[in-house]
């Protein structure tokens, strides 16, 4: 399991980041998805994958949504860019990916 960590202040602080990595387990020669959804920012850049021995890691595409909602004459609009990744396991065993830094609106 991955655990994003954000430091947020200011401007920066409505801007959110998390991952999820579905399965958590899977067995040698399949794949798995860690989606990195980051909600508040305009824009965010590939972070940099950590190199794991028995894992690999490929990018499968970036999804945007943008939604506005108005509630009582006040408007709210939020963006949120979703970076997929697929995790594939060469060989057995116990993996910890490690945390990663995701720059947004850089």
């Amino acid at each position: 399991f991955c655990i994003v960590l954000v430091y947020a202040s200011g401007a920066w602080a409505n801007v959110a980041v998390t991952a999820e990595l579905q399965p958590d387990k899977i067995q040698q020669g399949e794949s798995a998805q860690l989606q990195i959804r980051i909600s508040g920012g305009t824009s965010a850049a590939q972070p940099v994958l950590p190199s794991v021995d028995g894992l690999s890691f490929s990018f499968a595409g970036n999804q945007t949504q943008h939604s506005v909602t108005i509630i009582n004459g006040r408007m709210s609009a939020v963006s949120q860019n979703v970076l997929v990744y697929l995790i594939h396991a060469s060989k057995p065993g116990i993996y910890s990916i490690p945390s990663l830094n995701i720059e947004v609106d850089g």
